[in-house]
């Protein structure tokens, strides 16, 4: 009975074992997902900074952050299509979001 239990215990954290490898391998993520994710957290910043340095005011800093957050359910959307990537197309068109979010940003820092 006794070894039942261990093998059915070792055999458990094995499967916890393979599913974590399993999850460190999806944080890694597809090179574009990374460079889109790279470019929200960079512009994430910017607008924090500019909010630090007296640049931008809270209210644009929240029309920045949901501009950002709109990126982010697109390309979730688009991840969970693709099992865990993205086209070169979706890849461009958020791109093209970020280009414009990132224009607004500099617009409000300068």
């Amino acid at each position: 009975m006794v070894s039942r239990i261990a093998i059915i215990a070792f055999s458990s954290s094995l499967g916890l074992c393979a599913a974590s490898g399993a999850m460190a391998e999806r944080v890694a993520g597809h090179p574009r997902i990374n460079e889109v994710n790279q470019r929200v957290t960079n512009q994430e910043h910017r607008t924090a900074e500019g909010t630090a340095h007296g640049q931008i005011n809270r209210w644009q800093a929240m029309r920045d952050g949901r501009r950002d957050a709109r990126v982010e359910r697109q390309l979730h959307r688009d991840e969970a299509m693709h099992d865990g990537h993205i086209t070169m197309r979706e890849q461009a068109h958020l791109n093209r979001e970020l280009d414009r979010n990132s224009i607004h940003i500099d617009d409000q820092r300068h």
